[in-house]
Order: structure tokens, then C-alpha cells, then sequence
């Protein structure tokens, strides 16, 4: 038997071994929705359970060829060495290490679905540190271990006997003959491509540009379908990353001594108090400045929405036309940050009232229960009903879990919102817009937190089709824009903007009294050129938008903020006087604070920006700096410090 003969043969038991393992956890799968079906909590139609399927088979697929991998590598030896007995070998021994290791993970991550309602997840790493004897002891006695056992054992046998008669021989045997003439290798040439080829695409589990992800897996409306969709190995090495990232956290020493920290609580608010809580110094009363017969509040924001366009330099390019006119009605900071660099870090930062400081808030345990100075509790204590409507996956991040675990009372997601195309990040902003009108009730008394997510890439909406103007740059900037970026991506902070206008506009109508505040999540690391500087690159807006007018007058400009000034904004925009909230930061309208905001590791004033590596840059001109860069940069590390401390330590010190 010649070498092409061979490996043709050979590589062909090595895709069954991939169908072999794919199947396994696709009949797993299934049995999973069967069981749990009575779990489901949105009325799921057939197209749900497909995409599931869909989208869970190209987990398996993933997942078959990584088992395959090895076989498959000695296969490729065939091509030198026409010998299959190494290969059959290692692809028994796999087959027979997977049926093994597959059916007691199997077993532990039903056991684990029945106990959660999810696959693996962080939360698995909580058995290293619980009483292991009482774990066994409540193991033994709530489930029949002894029959369990047995049928696990049946199971493996069983496994092994099918797997090995079913990768005995090969879909189809075929017979190379020797051949010197050019056409005969060429054809053999072309069959091995294709099988390395085929595959790399099964190790992707995807043919498009990217390999199959965890995100993926929220492409349903019922968040427990969606869990279902990972196998339990990716389940589990998704649980891994993120343990291990949490456990890299640096720690409090990063920013400061961990023995000096009664010395940071009392710099960072100007005040000593007796009791060694960080929740007291975050005490604060509502002034009674506010609304008049306000009944909703919408907190949108906005996907990758910088504060750039907003500036007179860029008003030719005028890109956020919205944004503008509604500020001068209203009142549009751009002297304000993001509280993270990623979509996750910010809207964290804004939910829990803490700053992220790189321990992945949204996987901590203290995240399960909402914090004092979380948004949703606090405006449920003012009678809102709290909303979140977000277009991706709620699976993403975890998003959909967390929120609630946070207070919100109802959670949307991209699956909620029809049938509608989907897309890498979910469906496009004005879908969200649209769905939250319909949804809309307007007799009770509401904060919505709105996520939007059409400016990120690919960046593959008809901007111009929608009216985008720009086919070319304004005369004016023709030297800032070098044509790193084309423009129809820029039509896309264009298109949120548009929607996001008309959005306000209708509902405004409907609610004259309703508050509006939109700012972006982060910067979208898109600019003119690649050279933009540390506010550019760091800056986020900041509308505040009422139709029956805002009850303060101020300069915009003489203002500085972060996310973490929204919240306490909003309250005692809400509250009646005497109401007591808890927050990091005060209000932007407290007459008493500083103007000042510390977000992605950088504090901005009205006149400055440092980050707490030390670079600095002056905004506009002002009679009396407020901070002096090694100030800022204390400032920035106290801040993080004190919110790394109420996230992994809690609130006693």
C-alpha cells in the first residue's frame, strides 16, 4: 500500500473519531433540552431549537478534532512512512481515554446543570475550597451513587465497543496506484490539501473568520437554552480562562500599601471617621433638587461612542449632529471618561457603582448580590421598575446572569427582539430602539438602561444606503485624516447617532417629563489618524436631556466627570430630599465637589487629563490648575485601590 493510499485511508478514521466524539455530545445535548425543557422560561419555537443545535454542533465539531489531533498528526506521517499501525494505535488510545474522561464529565456537568442551571463555570472552582468530606457525604446521600456508578461503567464499555467498530475502517477504501505522470500527483496533492484543510476548519468549528466563541452561544431568547449550547469541555476551559485571570488580579498592591489603607479612605474623602467601613464613607443624602413628575429614566449607552466628533475642531465632520442639538438643549459634557477600556468594564463599573479595576467585576462572587451603591436596588427603593435592554447575546460576559444578580427586575437580549438578521454582536440599534417602544409601558414608572451595539466592527452596515453624507473628508481635515480608517467606518458612529435621535425624539414626545442620559462605554479606538492623543483616546460624552428642562444652569465646560458620577447624578435628579443613596463618586451638579473624573486609570479636569502612568495634557486654558499631575496620579491609584478593596474584601477595613 502506497503512502497516499494510507494516509487517505487513515486520515479518513480520524474524522470519524471526530463525527464519533461530535455525536456523543450531541446526543448529550439533546438529552439536555429534553429533561430541562420544563426550565425554558420563553416560549421557544422550532428555529430556537435548531440554532442551538446549530451553533452547539460547531462546539462538537471543535471539540471532535481536538480529541482527533494527535491521530490525525501521526496520520501525516503516513505520507512519509506508509505504516497505519502507529496511527491505529494512538486513535484507539484516544478513543478510548475520551469515552473513559467523557463519560464522567458527563455525569458531573448533568449533576452540576441540575444543581445550577448551567454547564461548568467559575462557579466549579468553589468546590476546591468547601468541606470536601460534607460535599461527598451530601453526594452520597442525595443521589443513588451505587447505580450511578454501574451505569457509568456500562457506559464507558458501551462507548468504547461502538467507538472502535465505528472507526474500524475507513467511510470509503480507495487505492492510490503509482503513477510518475504530473496529473496523478497533482490530484494527490490536491486530496491531502484538502484534508488538512478540512481539518483546520473542523479544529475552528467555524468556516468564517473567526473560530466558534462563547458568544456565540447566546443566539436564542431563553437564556437556559443558550447555556446548554457549549459542550461541558468548552464550558469548563472557559471557566478555567477566567479563573485564572481573576486569581492574576495584582491586588490593592498596585495601587497602594494594603497597610496603609485607613490612609487612603481618609485622603481620598477628606475625612477621618471611627468606623473602619467603606459603605459609611459612601453614605450620602439626596438634596431634593429634581425633576418634576419625572416617572422614567433612560440611561443609554452607546456602543464606541467618542467624544471627539463632539469638539469644534471636528464640527465640519459633523458625524453626531444628534448628540449636538440635543446638548444645546440639554447639557453635553465632553471633559468625561470611561470607567473601562472594554464594553464589559465600563457597564460593570456603571451597575455596581465600583470602578473595575481588572478583576473581571461581572465573575466575582461578591457581584452576586447587588453592592450599596448599585443602580438598580437604589432606584427600585425610589419605586422605578428597572430595565435592561442590551442587542447582543445575553450569554456574552455572562451580561444577562449578572444584571440580575444586580437588581435589574426584567433583562432583554438580542433573542428577545424577533426574528432578525443576526450579527456578529447583535442586532442593529435601531431593532433595540424599535423593540423597546413596543415594549415599552408607560404606566409604570421606569429606569432603563439601554446597550447599544452597532458601531463595533466588522463594521458591515449600508451607511451610506441610510444617508450617510461623507463620501470624502471636509476641506478642513484633510490634513488630520490620513485614511487609515475609511470613512463609511466613521458612518457608523454616524448611523447611532441618527437612530439614537430619533429614538429620543418620539419618546420624548410620548414622555415630555422622561430624563435621557447617553454616553459611550468606551473610546472607539477610531480616529482621523492613528496618532490621537490621550484625550481623544480616552474621552466619552456625557448628555443629560429633558424636555421639560434640566432644574440646573451651568457651563458644560466648567465641568469633569466619569461613569461613576451617573449614578449619583440620577439620584438626586429622582430623589426627594432626604433620601439616602450610596455612591464612590457625588453628582455633577453637588456644589461642594471638585470637577473632576477618574476612569480608565486617568482623572480629567476641566483644563487637564493625566492616567496614572503619568502622561499629561492640557485641555483648555484655566486661571488655577486643579491638580498637579503627581496629585492626579495619587488620586487615580486611591481610587482604585479603595474600589479593588470594596470588590474583593468587602466593605470593612
Amino acid at each position: 500500500m502506497n503512502r497516499y493510499t494510507t494516509f487517505f485511508n487513515e486520515s479518513q478514521k480520524d474524522f470519524k473519531l471526530i463525527f464519533f466524539c461530535a455525536s456523543t455530545m450531541f446526543i448529550y445535548r439533546i438529552v439536555l433540552m429534553i429533561n430541562f425543557s420544563n426550565y425554558f422560561k420563553e416560549p421557544l419555537k422550532t428555529i430556537d431549537y435548531l440554532l442551538a443545535c446549530y451553533v452547539g454542533l460547531r462546539f462538537d465539531i471543535a471539540l471532535g478534532a481536538y480529541i482527533a489531533l494527535l491521530p490525525f498528526l501521526v496520520t501525516s506521517f503516513c505520507l512519509i512512512y506508509p505504516s497505519p499501525r502507529l496511527s491505529n494505535l494512538i486513535r484507539n488510545s484516544m478513543l478510548i481515554l475520551f469515552s473513559v474522561l467523557n463519560s464522567i464529565i458527563l455525569l458531573a456537568n448533568y449533576l452540576f446543570f441540575i444543581e445550577y442551571e448551567d454547564t461548568f463555570n467559575q462557579w466549579i472552582f468553589g468546590a476546591f475550597y468547601d468541606d470536601l468530606y460534607a460535599v461527598l457525604s451530601t453526594v452520597w446521600k442525595s443521589y443513588p451513587v451505587l447505580l450511578i456508578s454501574c451505569t457509568l461503567l456500562g457506559a464507558i464499555i458501551l462507548a468504547i465497543i461502538i467507538g472502535r467498530y465505528f472507526i474500524y475502517r475507513p467511510f470509503y477504501s480507495f487505492h492510490f496506484f503509482d503513477s510518475t505522470s504530473i496529473r496523478q500527483k497533482l490530484i494527490k496533492i490536491l486530496i491531502v490539501i484538502i484534508i488538512f484543510f478540512l481539518f483546520f476548519l473542523a479544529v475552528r468549528g467555524s468556516i468564517g473568520p473567526r473560530p466558534v466563541q462563547l458568544k456565540d452561544a447566546g443566539i436564542t431568547r431563553d437564556a437556559l437554552l443558550n447555556k446548554m449550547i457549549p459542550n461541558p469541555y468548552f464550558s469548563l476551559r472557559y471557566a478555567v480562562k477566567n479563573f485564572i485571570q481573576i486569581s492574576k488580579a495584582s491586588g490593592i498592591n498596585a495601587y497602594v500599601s494594603d497597610s496603609d489603607f485607613q490612609a487612603v479612605v481618609t485622603r481620598y474623602w477628606g475625612k477621618s471617621i471611627p468606623e473602619k467601613n467603606l459603605d459609611i464613607h459612601m453614605k450620602k443624602t439626596a438634596k431634593g433638587v429634581c425633576l418634576k413628575n419625572n416617572r422614567h429614566v433612560f440611561l443609554i449607552v452607546m456602543e464606541s461612542f467618542d467624544a471627539w466628533p463632539l469638539l469644534d475642531a471636528y464640527q465640519s465632520f459633523n458625524i453626531t449632529p444628534n448628540m449636538r442639538q440635543l446638548g444645546k438643549n440639554g447639557l453635553l459634557m465632553t471633559k468625561f471618561l470611561s470607567s473601562g477600556s472594554g464594553t464589559m468594564t465600563s457597564l460593570t463599573s456603571i451597575i455596581t457603582g465600583i470602578q473595575d479595576v481588572g478583576v473581571i467585576t461581572n465573575y466575582q462572587a461578591s457581584s452576586r448580590k447587588p453592592f450599596p451603591t448599585s443602580l438598580a436596588p437604589q432606584f427600585k427603593r425610589l419605586g422605578y421598575q428597572t430595565n435592561l435592554y442590551y442587542g447582543g447575546y445575553l450569554s456574552w460576559q455572562r451580561i444577562g446572569d449578572f444584571c440580575k444578580d444586580q437588581g435589574f427586575d426584567r433583562v432583554f437580549g438580542g433573542g428577545h427582539m424577533g426574528k432578525l438578521p443576526i450579527k456578529e454582536w447583535g442586532v442593529d440599534d435601531q431593532a433595540i430602539f424599535e423593540f423597546i417602544e413596543k415594549k415599552f409601558d408607560i404606566s409604570t414608572p421606569s429606569l432603563n438602561l439601554i446597550l447599544s451595539t452597532s458601531n463595533h466592527p466588522p463594521y458591515d452596515l449600508p451607511v451610506y444606503k441610510m444617508g450617510f453624507p461623507y463620501h470624502q473628508i471636509p476641506q478642513d481635515l484633510k490634513d488630520v485624516y490620513d485614511e487609515t480608517w475609511p470613512l463609511k467606518i466613521f458612518g457608523h458612529l454616524w448611523y447611532s447617532d441618527k437612530v439614537l435621535g430619533e429614538f429620543i425624539d418620539r419618546m420624548s414626545q410620548k414622555l415630555p417629563n422622561a430624563l435621557f442620559v447617553v454616553t459611550g462605554d468606551h473610546w472607539s479606538r477610531k480616529f482621523l489618524n492613528p496618532r490621537p492623543d490621550l484625550y481623544i483616546s480616552s474621552a466619552v460624552p456625557l448628555l443629560l436631556y429633558t424636555k421639560q428642562g434640566l432644574p440646573y444652569s451651568i457651563n458644560p465646560e466648567k465641568l469633569a466627570g466619569s461613569h461613576l458620577n451617573i449614578a449619583p447624578t440620577l439620584i438626586e435628579l429622582c430623589a426627594h430630599k432626604g433620601f439616602t443613596y450610596y455612591s464612590m463618586c457625588k453628582g455633577i451638579f453637588d456644589k461642594d465637589r471638585i470637577p473632576i473624573g477618574i476612569g480608565r486609570e486617568c482623572l480629567i479636569t476641566p483644563c487637564n487629563i493625566w492616567d496614572i502612568k503619568g502622561r499629561y495634557e492640557r485641555i483648555s486654558s484655566c486661571s488655577k490648575p486643579f491638580y498637579t499631575s503627581e496629585k492626579s496620579i495619587r488620586c487615580i491609584k486611591d481610587f482604585y485601590g479603595i474600589g479593588w478593596w470594596r470588590l474583593m474584601k468587602g466593605s470593612l477595613f
